[in-house]
């Protein structure tokens, strides 16, 4: 399959090949893989929301929580962290490949399928699993010559999704509004308050 688009390829783009080779990798090498990449693209990200949620507690809980604002942070990181990985796990059962979000997830020059998950997407869309297979690699061969030939790209992107993890905030209000009925003297009602979702972001 990967010959065979390689080949398709080679007639419509001056980019010469980037892939060594091939690889078919079960759901949890999948995330084994792509673990490397996912962390230089989440660790910008969390770094600012946890310190977000620091800057949104009101002054006034800071100077009564004192040594829980630590305890705090703990929380806030292991929060984003379970988000995380509960996001990772779910797109490990649905990506056809490496390069599924638009980023080539996995080594340099590898181009990789998910058997498991493109068996069920032909099931589920009444097509060929080859016709899929091919589909697949035709996407991850292009994505792979693109990223090592336009070798600004994936430094772009990387920077935007930081810029991104910038513009993080927490909604005040919805904070001071949770903490309205919480007794700031009692570090037990604080702590199991955490425990239950006190700082959980609501959706928007």
């Amino acid at each position: 399959a990967l010959q065979l688009a390689e080949s398709w390829i080679d007639r419509v783009t001056v980019l010469p090949a980037a892939t060594r080779s091939s690889a078919a990798w079960s759901r949890a090498e999948w995330i084994e893989r792509t673990m490397p990449t996912w962390e230089v693209l989440i660790t910008p990200i969390a770094t600012h929301v946890v310190n977000s949620m620091g800057e949104a507690i009101p002054s006034e809980m800071k100077a009564v929580a004192g040594p829980l604002l630590g305890l705090l942070s703990q929380a806030s990181g292991a929060m984003f962290g379970q988000q995380v990985g509960n996001g990772i796990a779910g797109l490990a059962s649905e990506v056809l490949g490496s390069t599924d979000i638009g980023l080539p997830l996995g080594p340099d020059s590898v181009a990789a399928v998910v058997p498991t998950n493109i068996a069920e997407f032909a099931e589920a869309n009444s097509l060929g699993e080859s016709d899929v297979l091919i589909y697949v690699m035709l996407r991850e061969a292009a994505h792979l010559r693109l990223f090592a030939h336009a070798t600004w790209l994936r430094a772009a992107l990387t920077h935007a999704i930081d810029d991104f993890g910038r513009g993080a905030k927490i909604d005040t209000s919805g904070l001071e509004a949770k903490m309205a009925g919480l007794d700031h003297t009692d570090p037990t009602a604080i702590q199991e308050a955490m425990a239950g979702g006190l700082f959980d972001p609501d959706t928007t």
